[in-house]
């Protein structure tokens, strides 16, 4: 690393002369005007010296600056300097020249000078010598285990240093993030990398050195092996009727009180079939007789849960602390009813209304790192805006499963139902909760008009759905089969089987003898229909349900777009999108979906696996509804309107949100898997 300095001009009536180096070594520049032995011509005043302010190094991003304050380069700097001269009048100015004076060492180390006059010196160093490659070491994560570190969900550090001296700052990044810059606790010094572990599996911490000038050490590499942590208490609460407690997978045994059932339904779509039913008295809990986890630092509660009454403040999960509780998690009471609620160290985060006979799952997360409390319902996650601190005079207690202690005693007994207790002695990330919190579709019906003769006008579901009513001029094309018109006999839909639903166009479509999704839960449907009428006068529904008097949804297309309308429950009709489209493309099958995600209120309109965001519209159903699944037409009284001219097929319908690749997989005619969450 060496110096170089350079001096910048006089301001004297001469041919400007400007010596710059091509060397790559330091440089110092000094300024020259109006100095001491500068000759001027007689009788003329010498121009004004230049202005420190106007002198700067490297095109002008860096100051002119000398001693301890100078910058350090990797590349030789470019000096600049604003001279000014006398005006003449008429618009001119007196000619002014400047010199640079440049110092430097040469290869033996020896001072060379051009140009020697005095000056303000602008001084930087200039450096290309890379730093040591760092060492990297944690408590927490440390390398190269062969075994796996359960440490998801948990904080921790690394420690990085360099044995180079002039080390400023340290790069690094974590498999599949971007680089961050950390300073150096000293010029030389190490830094410490804070790190949470968000998810699972091998991970790659990379770290260089980087000096003042920029230069970047050899890349080292520390790889650690992340897993999750087994939970403190674990209760499915699957026992059987007549049980007095609930088996514990994890943790102690949890007594139960007489106003506790076992043997009532689960949660459709989860890992627990069963539950226990609580009847909201003193008696309806179920209790440890030792503290579960230690609510001084980081923990997780959740639960499975469906209220019996939707007011009031009632508790799911707590755990003694002295004569009092360390946290609740549960309802609140509110105005209108209740709302989930956690409550923690003097703080309480709420997650929207409590809605009664509703399977909800609710997980109560405290990280001691940031302090900061979290409420998940159905995965969704509000986080209190201040820190909650726990109480350190308590000590920790039983846990309890439908009650909370207070100084007056126990009370806020839950009544419903609980399923899937888990309690953790750390913080639970996102992809746990949402996995937790996650139930599997099931189909509520598949017509794919098989096995039926050509003038059928019922075609049965399988699945267990309600019969679809076939209306009008509707025929059942098989392979082979004579039709009015050829096309809509062939071609048939890829790796479908051999049997469509023809529609005239004019008074054919199908409706079920019933709704099939209940409007008011998560739902998906499908239709897949073919056309090759490229004449069409005025809309074209393919999908709808309800309406008429009930809420609902319609897909049609009308004026060269796709258009999702909803009916309102006081009979109101909207369009919640309208996407520009195509009924085409011709003579070839295509699929439409309507995909409704009640936890998070949207509704989505999906054509041909277009699984845009701009097809999202936000809406929730206030009922069930009432009206029947139709194909090929809209209800309308005891009729319908807005025939399509073509054919369906393998119609579909599930409870529960079907993802892009499910509707792929629907879309070539195979029907998709949907397993069952694992118990976690």
């Amino acid at each position: 690393m060496k110096r170089r300095a350079v001096t910048a001009g006089s301001g004297t009536r001469r041919r400007p002369v400007r010596l710059l180096t091509g060397l790559a070594v330091p440089l110092t520049a000094v300024a020259l005007a109006g100095l001491p032995g500068v000759a001027v011509a007689a009788g003329e005043t010498p121009p004004p010296a230049p202005e420190i302010k106007n002198l700067s190094m490297d095109e002008g991003t860096a100051a002119c600056v000398s001693g301890t304050d100078r910058p350090y380069l990797r590349s030789a700097a470019r000096l600049k300097a604003r001279l000014a001269g006398h005006p003449l009048g008429d618009g001119r100015f007196d000619t002014v020249g400047g010199e640079f004076e440049i110092t430097w060492r040469d290869g033996d180390g020896q001072p060379v000078t051009k140009t020697q006059n005095g000056g303000h010196a602008c001084e930087y160093v200039y450096d290309l010598k890379a730093p040591e490659a760092p060492t990297v070491a944690s408590e927490e994560f440390p390398a190269d285990s062969a075994d796996w570190l359960p440490v998801l969900g948990r904080h921790g550090t690394f420690t990085v240093r360099s044995a180079s001296a002039d080390t400023a700052s340290y790069r690094y990044w974590f498999t599949g993030g971007a680089p961050v810059d950390i300073a150096a606790d000293t010029l030389g010094g190490s830094a410490t990398i804070p790190y949470f572990a968000t998810r699972d599996g091998s991970i790659t911490l990379t770290v260089q050195a980087v000096d003042r000038a920029g230069n970047a050490s050899p890349q080292v590499s520390h790889t650690f092996r992340v897993s999750a942590s087994d939970p403190l208490g674990s209760w499915d609460l699957n026992d059987p009727e007549g049980a007095t407690s609930a088996h514990a997978s994890k943790g102690p045994v949890a007594e139960a009180g007489g106003g506790v059932t076992f043997g009532a339904d689960g949660s459709a779509g989860t890992a627990y079939p069963k539950s226990a039913l609580l009847d909201g008295s003193a008696s309806g809990h179920l209790a440890t007789e030792t503290p579960v986890v230690d609510t001084h630092g980081s923990f997780s509660a959740g639960a499975w849960v469906k209220p019996a009454d939707a007011t009031g403040t009632r508790t799911v999960l707590s755990q003694d602390a002295g004569e009092g509780h360390s946290f609740t998690l549960g309802q609140r009471a509110t105005d209108d009813g209740a709302e989930w609620a956690f409550t923690f160290g003097g703080r309480t985060v709420t997650g929207g209304p409590v809605e009664a006979d509703r399977w909800t799952h609710v997980e109560a997360v405290y990280d001691a790192y940031t302090g900061l409390p979290r409420l998940y319902v159905n995965g969704t996650a509000t986080t209190a805006k201040k820190a909650a601190a726990p109480d350190e005079s308590a000590s920790d207690g039983a846990f309890q499963i439908g009650r909370a202690r207070t100084a007056a005693g126990y009370g806020a007994f839950w009544s419903g139902s609980v399923a899937a207790v888990r309690v953790h002695g750390r913080v639970l990330v996102d992809d746990e909760i949402t996995r937790a919190a996650s139930r599997a579709p099931s189909s509520l019906g598949l017509w794919d008009f098989e096995g039926l003769a050509e003038d059928a006008k019922s075609a049965p579901a399988t699945h267990g759905g309600p019969a679809m009513t076939l209306h009008g001029g509707t025929l059942v094309a098989n392979s082979g089969t004579t039709c009015p018109e050829a096309y809509l006999c062939a071609p048939f839909p890829p790796d479908f089987a051999d049997a469509t639903l023809a529609l005239d166009g004019e008074s054919g479509w199908a409706s079920t003898t019933e709704p099939v999704p209940a409007l008011d839960e998560s739902f998906t449907v499908v239709a897949h229909y073919f056309t090759d009428d490229t004449e069409r006068e005025g809309p074209v529904t393919v999908l709808a349900q309800g309406g008429e008097g009930h809420e609902g949804f319609r897909v049609r297309y009308a004026d060269s777009t796709w258009q999702l309308l909803v009916t309102d429950a006081d009979g109101t009709e909207r369009m919640l999108a309208s996407p520009p489209g195509h009924l085409e493309p011709y003579q070839v099958w295509a699929q439409v979906a309507v995909v409704h995600d009640r936890e998070h209120g949207t509704l989505r309109l999906v054509v041909d696996d277009n699984w845009k965001d701009e097809l999202v519209a936000s809406h929730r159903f206030a009922t069930a509804g009432g009206g029947a699944l139709a194909v090929g037409a809209a209800p309308s009284g005891e009729g319908a309107h807005e025939f399509l001219h073509g054919a369906v097929d393998n119609v579909s319908a599930y409870r529960g949100v079907l993802d892009q690749d499910d509707l792929s997989s629907l879309a070539f005619g195979n029907e998709p898997h949907f397993p069952v969450p694992e118990a976690s």
